[in-house]
């Protein structure tokens, strides 16, 4: 069924949050999508994409986390990573994580939280690959970072 995968982040600024989620959207290059939540399975054999060639409006998988905040001069960071396995016909791992931390925290959870699904699962990691955005916080910002599948 899926054969991509996209991972993306970004951050947008306004003065609503939903303006500020539409805005890291738009970043993120999937603004144009309706976004159906995932868990944390990517799909066997997919392949890296650079972007995305579905028709607009049309449903857009994928796993992601984000945060909005009001609060100025507040720091927030948006993290998500791919855990690809060894063999092709196995499954990988998302993994997503955002906090009013540095992109740094989440990039190391997200890491040990990969490495933790796959090995519970007993798949071999042939590499991983991880997303981040960090955004200083003035109106409403939002940063988003997520793995879509398609």
């Amino acid at each position: 069924m899926f054969k991509n995968y996209f991972l993306t982040s970004g951050y947008g600024v306004g003065k609503t949050k939903l303006i500020s989620f539409d805005r890291a959207l738009r970043k993120a290059k999937i603004e144009n999508y309706n976004l159906v939540k995932i868990s944390s399975i990517l799909p066997p054999g997919v392949k890296k994409k650079s972007n995305i060639d579905l028709i607009p409006s049309s449903i857009l998988y994928i796993a992601y986390g984000y945060l909005i905040s009001d609060r100025k001069g507040e720091i927030i960071s948006a993290v998500c990573g791919v855990a690809l396995p060894e063999r092709e016909k196995e499954i990988g791992m998302i993994m997503e994580w955002s906090s009013y931390e540095k992109k740094e925290k989440g990039i190391e959870e997200v890491r040990k939280m990969l490495e933790t699904a796959m090995n519970d699962r007993g798949i071999r990691i042939k590499k991983i690959e991880i997303v981040s955005i960090e955004k200083k916080v003035k109106d409403f910002t939002c940063v988003f970072a997520g793995c879509a599948v398609f």
